[in-house]
């Protein structure tokens, strides 16, 4: 099985307190640790995660960072993710 790696680009948004995560590789259990520590340690109002980039998301993956991210950024403030 190959080496799977995850590449997050953190960006400042176009408005105040927004954050843009790109992310480009899979997110799954082997990639998913370094995603969830940069979500979880965000403190900007504004959070968007560009999923352009990222080819697939294994059923860990999608349970990692789904439920525990979530319920956090929902609570503090806008949360946003497209690709």
């Amino acid at each position: 099985m190959p080496s799977e790696s995850l590449r997050i680009e953190d960006q400042p948004g176009a408005q105040p307190r927004q954050r843009i995560l790109r992310l480009d590789g899979p997110l799954v259990m082997a990639t998913i640790f370094e995603f969830q520590a940069t979500v979880r340690a965000d403190t900007s109002r504004s959070l968007i995660i560009d999923f352009t980039n990222v080819p697939y998301v294994d059923s860990a993956g999608s349970e990692r960072w789904w439920g525990p991210t979530s319920r956090g950024r929902m609570a503090s403030g806008v949360w946003r993710w497209w690709g």
